[in-house]
């Protein structure tokens, strides 16, 4: 891997074969569906035939989404429906209008991130912003969600998340405090916390996706539930790096040569996990 995680031979894609897999009568929640990412994974999936439910904070952009890729004609269906992943009332009104709605859920997209939004806990949990947002936001819907992925077996949970899971691009490692506070995780609670150390927060965050797919693997895998975590590729368009415009220029500028990767070929790894049949 390149320090940003990326092989040395960046045409990397999904075969066709995964591409024609037939996903009709399959259903799919995608975290953040409107972000460059969880876009194009989600018009992927109504493509080959999903009902893919786009899970987005603002509504009105997910509904716009979901008009426009319901006007390409494919086999599938998207559908918006709001929700906000700091919010644990949120995620709860989310997976209850879900199974109301809906029967069967095969494939859950854990894709909704956001980076360097300060460090204050968020209003209605305590927690800290990234982890609430990336990690216990996810893992508190996925609770939610797991009697109907269990009862649509074989059915899949696909954590996006980072090679910064271990290091940092300034290579110091990333760390948690188990045994701290869960609101911060032994982290800083300093309000005026740099742009590095909000990098930081993110990468730790991701380190808690790692450490959640792997505990609930086994637990989840007796259920027929398959759960991986993986690392997309780093592409600076995202919102991500909407912090730190400078740095996604020089980014984009020597992309090619540091191991930065375009959207498509970054969204190939979480197309893959959603698509090949895990053993």
């Amino acid at each position: 891997l390149s320090m940003f995680g990326a092989g040395k031979d960046l045409h990397h894609y999904v075969s066709d074969e995964l591409l024609a897999k037939d996903l009709s009568g399959k259903t799919a929640i995608v975290t953040g569906a409107t972000g460059s990412f969880g876009s194009i994974v989600s018009e992927a999936l109504v493509k080959q035939g999903a009902l893919v439910v786009l899970a987005v904070r603002r509504l009105e952009v997910g509904e716009v989404l979901a008009a426009e890729i319901n006007s390409k004609q494919y086999p599938g269906k998207a559908v918006a429906s709001r929700v906000d992943l700091s919010d644990l009332e949120s995620i709860t009104d989310f997976c209850s209008r879900f199974v109301e709605e809906h029967s069967s859920l095969h494939i859950l997209v854990e894709n909704a991130a956001v980076c360097c939004v300060g460090n204050s806990p968020t209003a209605k949990t305590g927690f800290e912003p990234h982890l609430a947002a990336n990690h216990y936001g996810h893992i508190f819907m996925r609770h939610h969600l797991e009697p109907v992925l269990a009862a649509s077996a074989p059915s899949r949970v696909v954590v996006v998340a980072s090679a910064l899971h271990d290091r940092m691009f300034t290579k110091e490692p990333t760390t948690l405090d188990l045994d701290a506070d869960a609101a911060y995780l032994g982290w800083t609670t300093d309000p005026k916390i740099d742009q590095l150390k909000q990098w930081m927060a993110y990468s730790r965050s991701k380190l808690c996706n790692v450490l959640s797919a792997l505990g609930a693997s086994e637990r989840l895998g007796a259920k027929g539930v398959s759960i991986v975590s993986l690392h997309p590729g780093v592409d600076p368009s995202t919102s991500l790096f909407r912090a730190m415009p400078k740095g996604a220029f020089v980014m984009r500028l020597l992309g090619r040569f540091i191991g930065v990767e375009t959207t498509h070929q970054s969204v190939q790894t979480i197309l893959y996990c959603c698509l090949e049949d895990h053993e």
